[in-house]
């Protein structure tokens, strides 16, 4: 009997063969967008659950005001964490770069400065389970100046040999000794490293002599035992801290993160990453539920329209003695079968576009070596394939067997409404996918254009801090500025458009607040055009002397609104205040200028408090302001300054605009995903169209014909036709809209800078889909209504 069904299947699919091509044309392009959702779904909920017990690590943050600080004092663990009998091992991480910026590393000939160091502690691979291709984890980074690679690093310094025992030179003083080699990271980690570094090959590593209050710049781990309660954790670290004597009054809200959280839960102050976002993981499976849901509303359509034509079929198998179930059975396989070529299409074609599909997401379905992927997906086609199957069966087999073949079918199927409810369906879901991609767009466009409070067009980024450089930037400097090509020049400690550095701060009050920090001189303001409100003269006057220890320095400051804001005073009471920040030589210094709120992080994070100082000896980079549209002859002039004077150090540099495109990159791709599966749903659904508005006027051929015998007009014939889709789209647009507003304003409060969602977005996406249906059904109606009504009436 099965075999039966399956040769009636195939019979059918061959006899209404734009039917069965139009089906199984959408349902492979909504089963390849399935998968690669799927797969990128999976990717963003897998990340850090390859280490093992990974259910008991946790990332020990504070929450503080309304924000929450990733990175903490290094004393952290030291003081509390390893006095507490619950907690089985705890490990910090340091990434160099977020104070030190690039550092040049050279092994013989081989110098490269990208290289992501990443200072740790001895027992770092006791929780995290990276594998090791050299070394023991117990052993490798116990002693000083031990550092261990990834397969890529150690490739790039050293080729194929073996490198434990071989020597790296650190910013042309550290000799660091290779000691092992861990695999390739994993993408699903939020975090990475090139190097790791024995902590006590650190000059901060010497923890003993670091205070709770400072040196907010370390990640803390902790892998807890199995039957421990992260709740009586927080609960004894607090019993700790009570216990030690501090020189300010502090009362932190620990809290302890899992490590699967991390990458889509986590948004702290100072990530180690830029994390993912849960929200567009529910995004993507709803996108991913509504391509599907409009090919399935597609194919059901389909079976629908094309159920007049099959009634006489169905009519006499029942008087023949087909049983109902069998008949859904039929129908059922005739299912099957279409979801399973579409299936096995889909495969294929993922073959051929995974370089795209990789570009687009950043990650990559190798469904051939993974049988499980394929079982679950094989799985839902299957379920697929039944869904759809059983509305057409259910409806076509309740009706009798008398009416099947007789002409009150006929009748009771032009009055069938359940196609056009979908329809509507399928319109809304088109016009709801338009308004997510302009208002994604929009935003992304917001975040580019808006204005920051400083100038980051033409503004060139050297990177500077080299050892055997320090002595000879403020040449550099002054050398490019001499030149009518150069605007302006400044030497800081960071790139301005991402300061991820912080650090607590004592004001006069003796209240503590959290702030960012930045070092610079006094030409920055004048380079990036940032606003000074109070203190421009005096800023002015600073004058920075490299020779100077840094106990003897005397601190100077300049301070944001934002952080008056915190202080509770205005701008002209707030200078000759004399504020402590916890590092340095900690000593008292004078708020000698305010300055206008500035972006100097993304627009994901509102403006916090921010504090400049003047302190050379953490300048890493070189602000070189352009003025010329000849960017080459300029570029090469600024790269031949460097060759004189850096001579053989890497000229590695960038744009300032470039820096802040980057921090907004998960973003753009996901904004160039969700378009992409825009656009996808809405081919899908015009393919749908396409085949109803064929059926419907194929259906209509005598009435046309009629119609123009009396005398009505090709204007008036297209009309008749095409209302009876418009007319849906525009209650689409009724229902939609609403359900819109309400789910992209949601979206937007991810956001502490936003766009607006005006009335022209959801206008627009309404013409749009109005436009898509007129010209998806606009040529079959348009044939028809030119057609010589001779033609429709010959055989009546």
């Amino acid at each position: 009997m099965l075999k039966n069904h399956f040769k009636s299947a195939f019979r059918n699919l061959i006899k209404y063969k734009v039917g069965s091509t139009i089906n199984v044309a959408g349902l492979t392009v909504a089963l390849l967008t399935t998968f690669v959702i799927y797969s990128w779904v999976k990717h963003e909920l897998s990340y850090d659950s390859m280490h093992e017990d990974s259910d008991q690590v946790y990332r020990l943050v504070i929450d503080q005001d309304d924000e929450q600080l990733i990175s903490l004092s290094p004393a952290i663990k030291t003081r509390l964490l390893d006095n507490i009998p619950e907690i089985e091992n705890s490990v910090r991480l340091f990434k160099a770069s977020v104070v030190g910026g690039k550092t040049k590393v050279a092994h013989e000939n081989k110098v490269f400065t990208n290289n992501e160091i990443v200072y740790t502690d001895e027992n770092f691979f006791s929780i995290f389970s990276f594998p090791l291709v050299y070394g023991d984890k117990n052993e490798i980074l116990k002693k000083p100046n031990a550092v261990v690679l990834t397969e890529e690093t150690a490739e790039k310094y050293f080729g194929s040999e073996d490198p434990v025992g071989k020597t790296l030179m650190v910013s042309n003083k550290n000799l660091l000794e290779v000691t092992g080699v861990v695999e390739s990271l994993p993408s699903n980690s939020h975090f990475h490293f090139d190097m790791l570094v024995s902590m006590k090959s650190h000059p901060w590593g010497n923890i003993d002599r670091t205070g709770l209050g400072s040196g907010y710049v370390y990640y803390n781990y902790i892998k807890i035992y199995k039957d421990s309660s992260p709740a009586s954790i927080i609960e004894k670290i607090n019993e700790q801290l009570a216990g030690i004597e501090l020189s300010w009054d502090w009362d932190p809200m620990f809290g302890l993160q899992p490590i699967k959280d991390i990458h889509l839960h986590s948004d702290g102050w100072g990530e180690f990453e830029a994390n993912g976002s849960m929200t567009f993981v529910y995004v993507f499976v709803s996108i991913g539920f509504l391509v599907l849901l409009i090919a399935a509303i597609n194919y059901i359509n389909m079976a629908a329209a094309y159920s007049l034509k099959r009634s006489k079929e169905i009519g006499i198998r029942k008087t023949i003695g087909a049983e109902r179930k069998q008949l859904i059975v039929g129908f059922l396989v005739e299912s099957l079968v279409v979801v399973l070529t579409a299936f096995i299409l889909a495969l294929f074609i993922n073959e051929l576009v995974k370089p795209a599909v990789h570009y687009i997401t950043g990650t990559s379905i190798n469904i051939w070596n993974n049988e499980y992927w394929i079982a679950q997906v094989f799985l839902c086609t299957l379920v697929l394939g039944v869904i759809i199957g059983f509305f057409p069966a259910l409806f076509l087999t309740r009706v009798s067997p008398s009416s099947l073949i007789t002409s009150k079918f006929t009748k009771t199927g032009t009055r069938f409404d359940f196609k056009n409810l979908l329809l509507t369906i399928q319109f809304c879901i088109s016009i709801f996918l338009i308004i997510g991609t302009i208002v994604v767009y929009n935003q992304m466009q917001y975040m580019q254009n808006k204005k920051l409070g400083y100038d980051k067009e033409q503004v060139f980024v050297l990177h500077t801090g080299y050892e055997n450089l320090k002595n000879k930037t403020e040449l550099l400097k002054q050398t490019l500025v001499g030149d009518s090509k150069i605007v302006n020049a400044s030497l800081l400690s960071q790139i301005p458009s991402n300061i991820s550095t912080g650090e607590g701060v004592n004001l006069p009050d003796g209240n503590r607040i959290e702030v960012s920090f930045m070092s610079v001189d006094k030409d920055f303001f004048r380079t990036l055009s940032v606003d000074i409100i109070e203190g421009e003269e005096r800023i002015g006057q600073v004058k920075i002397d490299p020779d100077i220890s840094e106990e003897n320095r005397k601190n100077q400051f300049v301070v944001n609104r934002s952080f008056l804001s915190k202080m509770e005073v205005n701008a002209e009471d707030a200078i000759n205040k004399n504020i402590v920040i916890r590092h340095g030589n900690m000593q008292p210094g004078p708020i000698i200028g305010v300055i206008d709120d500035f972006h100097f992080q993304s627009l994901h994070n509102p403006i916090g408090p921010l504090v400049l100082e003047f302190t050379p000896h953490n300048f890493q980079h070189l602000l070189v302001k352009l003025n010329t549209d000849d960017i080459k002859a300029t570029m090469g002039f600024i790269e031949n300054t460097w060759k004189n004077i850096a001579g053989d150090l890497p000229f590695d540099y960038q744009f300032l605009d470039e820096t802040y495109n980057a921090l907004y990159k998960e973003e753009t791709k996901v904004s160039y995903l969700i378009l992409t599966l825009s656009i996808i749903s809405i081919v899908i659904g015009s393919i749908g169209l396409f085949g109803l508005s064929l059926f419907f006027v194929e259906r209509k051929t005598k009435e046309i014909g009629i119609r123009k015998v009396m005398g009505a007009s090709v204007l008036k014939i297209f009309t008749i036709l095409t209302k009876s889709f418009t007319k849906w789209v525009l209650i689409a647009n009724i229902i939609t809209w609403p359900i819109g507003y309400y789910i992209m304003s949601r979206w937007l409060e991810n956001f502490a800078y936003k766009t607006t969602l005006s009335w022209w977005i959801f206008a627009l996406a309404g013409a749009i889909a109005m436009a898509i249906a007129l010209v998806t059904v606009s040529w079959q109606s348009f044939r028809a209504a030119i057609a010589n009504p001779v033609e429709s009436l010959r055989n009546e």
